[in-house]
């Protein structure tokens, strides 16, 4: 029985090793960049160009940008942002839009207005689905939030989500009970880095889905009692449309400060909004 459960025992270390190895050896960002690899150099017209395609090989790929203390490892596996060829290809390959032509990869990143955790080398991870990071990647317009955190003009262009949200706070009178950046009341809590805020710091009560905070704002918005029956907030059960306009808003409003010269508009007082 003893010899039976020692060769049962190793047989299984053996092949627990074996995997983490394969693992080890083969990870996840390596199959996007050899696949990505591969499609470009079908891609490529000269013989120069397929030169210059193999000479990159595959290797983890950093954005480091001491101002922002970011590091971003995204185009490790997204290598095709900046390749007009990819325009047509599906994601993790595609190229980016040409908004990459005014916000520069090597001065903004990419996790700075998409979200996810930028150091990470899985998809699960580096995508923010992962219970330690509360940032998972912004999806369809919600990405839109991420134009807040630098742009204060009234309309911002490719994010009119945005915009709206900015008005419905107004039109609903937020202003009267919540402070953004020192203006407002001070009835509800102050919102000016709610974006920043850890999920578990919200009231779920026995709410069973994703405890995200995009998720709690969304239906906190179309309906207050949905966490806290209980609510003193005005329940105006918006709509789908201006929950998520809302939302975008809030999702805007961060603790982080960039260098001044990211800034563009009336910038209100974030450094006194302490």
């Amino acid at each position: 029985m003893v010899n039976k459960l020692f060769t049962f025992s190793s047989i299984l270390f053996f092949l627990i090793t074996a995997l983490w190895l394969y693992n080890d050896m083969n990870p996840e960002w390596k199959y996007y960049q050899s696949t990505f690899q591969k499609m470009a150099l079908d891609k490529a017209k000269t013989e120069k160009e397929k030169e210059s395609i193999l000479e990159e090989g595959t290797e983890i790929r950093q954005i480091i940008i001491p101002e922002l203390q970011l590091i971003d490892r995204c185009t490790t596996c997204h290598a095709g942002v900046k390749n007009p060829d990819f325009k047509d290809t599906e994601v993790p390959y595609k190229y980016h839009s040409p908004i990459l032509l005014n916000h520069k990869l090597n001065k903004y990143g990419c996790s700075t207005c998409h979200g996810g955790q930028g150091l990470a080398t899985t998809k699960q991870a580096a995508h923010g689905n992962v219970s330690y990071w509360h940032k998972p990647v912004f999806k369809g317009d919600y990405v839109q939030s991420s134009c807040g955190k630098c742009h204060f003009e009234t309309y911002v262009d490719g994010a009119p989500l945005l915009a709206v949200g900015k008005r419905l706070y107004e039109l609903y009178g937020c202003i009267n009970c919540h402070k953004i950046y020192k203006e407002g009341g001070a009835a509800g809590p102050d919102l000016t880095k709610v974006a920043s805020k850890e999920p578990q710091e919200f009231v779920w009560e026995n709410y069973k889905g994703e405890r995200a905070l995009k998720e709690w704002l969304f239906l906190h918005f179309k309906d207050t009692t949905t966490f806290q029956p209980d609510s003193k907030m005005s329940n105006y059960k918006m709509d789908d449309y201006n929950a998520k306009a809302l939302t975008i808003y809030m999702l805007s409003l961060v603790k982080e400060k960039y260098p001044d010269e990211y800034y563009v508009g009336e910038k209100p007082h974030i450094e006194e909004a302490e």
